[in-house]
């Protein structure tokens, strides 16, 4: 990004800023009414009026804003609404000018497992009809909501690369980037995994990975390669 972090970017861009997200990241007190006009303080939080909707979904607003300010150091794009895609994330972003986008999923924890379900075979069919992308699924549950999105996704069989974190993880940089101008599609790709250590890289068997499984590691994200789908597991 090329300005500087600052409070009326992140509520330009996203909409909304909480009290606590605007104390924790620039210092100011949300009070009195010395704000842009087009503003609302409503609950503890700025809103932009264009995007109050009444103060619906302020949980999942919260998450957003909080994904874009961690992901603002290591993004180069962010974008709300208008895709190329016939998706309906909640952010685009890319990594660098040159690098594939990569659509944003935020999960507060309330969608069912159904809901998920359906929403990622959306994703799956977009991935067959349009050039290549991403999808970042980012959570603001623990271990167990991680462990639930992770197997939902990956039981979803993408045919692109994915990958679920938590967002006090961030700014974890998503591990797949493909800046080849025509990434191969799946129908020419090698249907034999590979499997690698995240967040070391290190490349793993496939008895290994099916003993680490064992143990207890887990899928965290799947990339689309040349040379067939690569995953990488760690330990949560």
């Amino acid at each position: 990004m090329n300005n500087p972090l600052t409070w009326p970017l992140v509520l330009e861009t996203t909409g909304y800023l909480s009290s606590n997200q605007a104390q924790h990241y620039f210092d100011l007190a949300l009070v009195g009414n010395d704000w842009p006009a087009d503003c609302i303080l409503w609950n503890d939080a700025l809103w932009t009026r264009a995007q109050f909707q009444r103060g619906a979904h302020a949980k999942h607003r919260e998450l957003v804003t909080e994904s874009f300010i961690r992901l603002f150091p290591v993004i180069t794009h962010w974008q709300t609404g208008g895709t190329p895609f016939g998706l309906f994330p909640d952010a685009m972003i890319r990594m660098s000018p040159d690098d594939l986008p990569i659509l944003i999923e935020v999960d507060t924890g309330k969608e069912t497992a159904k809901q998920w379900q359906s929403k990622l075979a959306m994703y799956r069919l977009e991935a067959f009809a349009n050039p290549p992308f991403g999808l970042w699924v980012i959570a603001a549950g623990g271990p167990r909501r991680i462990n639930h999105l992770t197997t939902w996704v990956n039981d979803a069989n993408l045919p692109l690369s994915w990958q679920v974190s938590p967002v006090l993880q961030l700014p974890e940089p998503f591990c797949v980037r493909d800046k080849a101008p025509n990434p191969p599609r799946l129908a020419a790709l090698s249907e034999h995994p590979r499997y690698r250590m995240w967040p070391e890289g290190t490349e793993l068997t496939a008895p290994q990975a099916q003993i680490l499984l064992r143990q207890g590691a887990q899928i965290h994200a799947k990339e689309i390669t040349a040379l067939g789908p690569l995953y990488y597991l760690t330990f949560l």
